[in-house]
This record gives C-alpha cells, sequence and structure tokens, in this order.
C-alpha cells in the first residue's frame, strides 16, 4: 500500500471512530447538557454525526432537586435555549431517539433540540418510539438503518499526505 493510500484509510478510519464516540457518548449526565449534546457543543464540527438517545439540555427536575448546584447551571427553559444550543453544534447531521412515555428525561427536549436542528438546517432525523420508556436505546440501536446512516457520514479525507492528524478532544 502507498503511504497516500495508508494516509487516506487512516483519516477515514478517525472519521468513522469519531462517529462511535458520538453514538456511545448518548446518556452520560453533564453538567448543563447531556453526553452527546454537550460534546456536540463544547467540540462543533469534531463529529461526522450525532446519535442522541433521551438526551437534552436541561437536566430533568429530579437531577436538579437533587444537585441543587445543577440548577444554576441549567439554561432557561425557554425556545431561545433550545436555538443557542443548536447554533452551538452547527449543522452535524444528528439522528434523535426518544421514547414517548419517558419518565426521566422529558421527551420535549429532544422534540425541542429537532425543532431547533431542523430552523439551522441540519440533518436531522428523528425517531420518537409510541409507548417507549427511557430505555429507547434497545430500540434505537436495533433500527435497521442506523449503523448504515451513521457511517454514511464523514468529516472528509483530508486532500494532501500529512494532513490526516486525528484531532485530540
Amino acid at each position: 500500500m502507498k503511504a497516500s493510500s495508508e494516509l487516506q484509510a487512516i483519516a477515514v478510519l478517525w472519521s468513522l471512530i469519531t462517529s462511535i464516540v458520538a453514538a456511545v457518548a448518548y446518556n452520560s449526565c453533564v453538567p448543563r447538557r447531556f453526553g452527546a449534546w454537550h460534546l456536540a457543543e463544547k467540540y462543533p464540527g469534531r463529529f461526522a454525526a450525532l446519535v442522541v438517545i433521551c438526551g437534552g439540555i436541561r437536566p430533568p427536575a429530579a437531577a436538579r432537586k437533587a444537585y441543587p448546584d445543577l440548577a444554576t447551571l441549567t439554561p432557561a427553559d425557554l425556545p431561545k435555549s433550545y436555538s443557542e444550543a443548536a447554533e452551538r453544534v452547527g449543522k452535524t447531521p444528528v439522528w434523535i431517539f426518544h421514547g414517548a412515555d419517558d419518565d426521566i428525561v422529558p421527551v420535549t427536549e429532544s422534540r425541542r433540540m429537532s425543532e431547533a436542528m431542523k430552523r439551522i438546517g441540519a440533518e436531522v432525523l428523528y425517531t420518537e418510539y409510541p409507548g417507549g420508556t427511557h430505555a429507547s436505546w434497545e430500540r434505537a440501536y436495533d433500527e435497521p438503518k442506523l449503523f448504515l446512516w451513521l457511517f454514511s457520514k464523514s468529516l472528509g479525507v483530508p486532500s494532501r499526505p500529512g494532513s490526516a492528524r486525528p484531532r485530540r478532544l
């Protein structure tokens, strides 16, 4: 294999890895945002695509009550908060999944982020499972087209040898 072919292969592999990182960072709660949205806002343009399962930008009321300091970091429950979050994420393609009967994270979190991302022109797929609960990742990962969609996304292959350096998060 020629050196340039090897570099291109590495660049493609790195793009796939960043996609996978976004896929598995779906449900960790961090201050101010849930895992996938938090990472996407903090590192815009670093992910080829996002898969967000039962996520949001406002921690659930129970979490804010259990951790009072979290309430001071939580954005206001206003449309503007979702629009601002979407602007920070940018036009990264996203597939959002949520159970309609989630009693932990309100489904409105996903609905609002889906609409906000669409308003900025991002590619958004939204799947809401009727009767689904917070454990929607089980159904999401069984979606036949999820991984085909995810691996069809790319940050692009660098055009010149030597420019295929993984970026540190």
